[in-house]
């Protein structure tokens, strides 16, 4: 009886999300409705009211239920394949076409152009990856290359594997970037350890370090900034342009990213020098 009672209770339930969906879009949608619109597609011939609460359950969160892997997602009793891949895309499409939207070869000249490209390198992604972007003089991207994956704490960084991928894509200068699964956004003592180590391996071959920005928790930080807020001794500072390229300014010279166009830099020194535990640097 009560079967019955809970088929006809959910008969034309799918119509009606559906409607709901096409006539106001996910305006009033609670998350466990989100998942179960998600679910529709994944099982067709389901009831999947129950399920949905399960797997939020599970997980916490909506964004934590999509930032899963389908092997993650399988461990729920009543997801399957089909439903754990399908979940499982909605995050690297959006990452596609995030790519897709800021092209190949982005312009990256100030702090907020660098922290924004790397928002859009991270976003997504479930392990800590380091990568190095190379760019020609002019501050055009032309390769960003994971070189390490792992947690920078527990791994070797080679200095010369990085080097080896600067010199390969005929770089300029490099934007170090790397993310904190954590949620970290503080630089640790690794991080500026291994900052100014690979300063100093690529700077040895004429190879400029623009910054290197920390990715945590949907921010980025960038530490060409984080050092002039927490007045440490510097870890990335302008360089004298080549002797050979004295007309050409920045773009030839082994310098950090330009202010002109970014006031960002202003406002922290002026409003956050009693507040740097990071968290407004993003």
């Amino acid at each position: 009886m009560s079967e019955t009672v809970s088929s006809h209770e959910h008969h034309g339930h799918r119509e009606r999300m559906r409607d709901r969906y096409l006539q106001s879009g996910l305006q009033g949608f609670s998350p466990h409705e989100v998942l179960e619109i998600l679910l529709f597609f994944g099982i067709p011939r389901r009831d999947v009211n129950t399920l949905a609460h399960r797997v939020l359950a599970h997980f916490g969160s909506l964004s934590a239920v999509l930032g899963a892997s389908p092997e993650q997602l399988k461990q729920v009793p009543g997801i399957g394949v089909h439903a754990a891949t399908l979940l499982s895309l909605f995050i690297p499409v959006m990452r596609y076409i995030e790519h897709e939207q800021l092209g190949d070869r982005p312009l990256v000249t100030s702090y907020r152009e660098a922290k924004e490209y790397c928002r859009h390198l991270f976003s997504g992604l479930r392990e800590e990856v380091f990568y190095i972007v190379c760019m020609d003089a002019r501050g055009r991207v032309l390769r960003a290359v994971p070189a390490v994956y792992g947690t920078i704490d527990e791994i070797t960084i080679y200095p010369r594997t990085i080097v080896e991928v600067a010199i390969r894509h005929n770089a300029h200068s490099v934007l170090l970037a790397h993310n904190h699964p954590s949620g970290a956004k503080e630089p640790s003592e690794s991080d500026i350890a291994t900052t100014a180590l690979l300063r100093d391996s690529l700077g040895a071959v004429d190879i400029a370090v623009r910054d290197h920005i920390i990715y945590a928790d949907g921010e980025c930080v960038s530490m060409a900034q984080w050092q002039q807020v927490q007045r440490v001794a510097p870890l990335l500072t302008p360089a004298a342009p080549k002797a050979a390229d004295k007309n050409h300014g920045w773009r030839r010279g082994a310098r950090a990213l330009r202010e002109a166009e970014d006031e960002e830099l202003h406002a922290l020194c002026a409003g956050l020098e009693n507040d740097i535990n990071g968290d407004g640097l993003g």
